[in-house]
């Protein structure tokens, strides 16, 4: 693929901002304490997280990242759960493939786009940690489980495009005979909900190419990211990055955000959780960087200081409002039209961007 600037209509893309969604529901009101109680638990907290969402709603963002995991509830009934309560805001669903089987999953989504009015997206994941896997009853190594995420995409897709012809399928992984499902997707798109693609392998590269609409990247400098951003436009994807956002109302302010969030924190548990046990390129490579670094400042703005302690997706936006606008401005200039942040704490942050960050770029 050409190594060019990504074609002119992917530069002009409309932003889609989106923002995970806390999984211990972070009211405004509770404490760190309970907060970190609650996400241990793994329990929903459906008032708060419910809470959450209307607030993402009135802000103006367009999707909340709903996590998969082994120490979470489970993403696509949390995403209906909260759905059938909210009005416009979308779900980004995370989901793995060799879970169920992708008759299944398409059963599933379909019947969920008739109860949230098909107000939801996929975040496909290969997995990063094989401990986790096992737990799921799968010891694929991380080549064989792109291979399958391949295959299972492919029924996915072909039984969302012609819901009344049977489908059938011989692969290494799946077989499938004379599949239907009557239950049909109700989202506005035929082909079914929008695919996300994450990572930085090989052969996530290609499972984007192959099967996604659009690849995420963890972020990196615009000038780094410029060629791979390049050439996933070239492929016909949407582009985004995951990221973290320390906003203030001065620089000075955020950056001594930034030092207390690190200064509160140690490095072990990201080390044992996120890259020893771990199999994913990205987050690897994105601590490698972190411990080599000279300075956490990678540029004026962009920070990679927390992601020792709080793992790859914390590398962040830090400032005042118009210098996030203006970095977000420079990775839309290359061809980035999607964003999914998080913050600390993920309700005060994602309250202080929707209100001083969001008008700057819709401005």
């Amino acid at each position: 693929m050409p190594e060019s600037s990504p074609p002119l209509q992917h530069q002009q893309q409309a932003l889609k901002i989106h923002w995970r969604l806390s999984q211990g529901g972070e009211g405004k009101e509770r404490t760190r304490a309970s907060m970190v109680a609650q996400l241990c638990s793994a329990q929903p907290d459906l008032t708060n997280q419910v809470a959450f969402a209307r607030q993402a709603e009135r802000l103006g963002f367009d999707s909340l990242l709903v996590d998969f995991g082994l120490n979470k509830p489970d993403s696509t009934l949390l995403a209906m759960a909260i759905g059938v309560q909210t009005e416009t805001i979308k779900f980004i669903i995370a989901c793995r493939s060799g879970v169920m089987s992708p008759t299944y999953f398409v059963q599933q989504l379909n019947t969920l786009s008739h109860f949230i009015a098909g107000r939801f997206s996929l975040n496909v994941v290969a997995g990063h940690s094989p401990k986790e896997h096992q737990a799921y009853g799968d010891f694929m190594d991380h080549d064989q489980r792109y291979a399958r995420t391949t295959e299972y995409l492919t029924i996915c897709q072909q039984l969302w495009q012609d819901p009344m012809q049977s489908v059938n399928f011989s692969g290494e992984q799946y077989q499938i005979n004379e599949a239907s499902v009557q239950t049909v997707f109700d989202g506005g798109r035929k082909q079914g909900p929008e695919c996300f693609i994450a990572g930085s392998s090989k052969q996530a590269l290609q499972l984007a190419k192959s099967n996604g609409d659009t690849w995420i990247s963890l972020a990196q400098l615009p000038d780094v990211m410029k060629a791979d951003v390049a050439q996933m436009s070239a492929a016909g994807l949407a582009v985004g990055i995951r990221l973290s956002v320390i906003c203030r109302e001065t620089t000075e302010q955020a950056r001594a955000a930034a030092d207390a969030l690190v200064a509160q924190t140690t490095a072990a548990t990201v080390e044992n959780n996120f890259v020893r046990n771990s199999d994913s390129f990205g987050i690897k490579q994105a601590m490698q960087k972190a411990e080599q670094a000279e300075s956490p400042w990678l540029s004026e703005c962009l920070y990679n200081g927390a992601v020792k302690s709080h793992g790859a997706p914390a590398i962040a936006l830090v400032g005042d409002p118009q210098q996030i606008a203006d970095a977000i401005r420079e990775y839309q200039a290359i061809g980035v039209s999607q964003f999914i942040f998080s913050g600390w704490p993920q309700y005060e942050e994602m309250t202080i961007f929707g209100q001083q960050v969001l008008p700057l770029l819709s401005a």
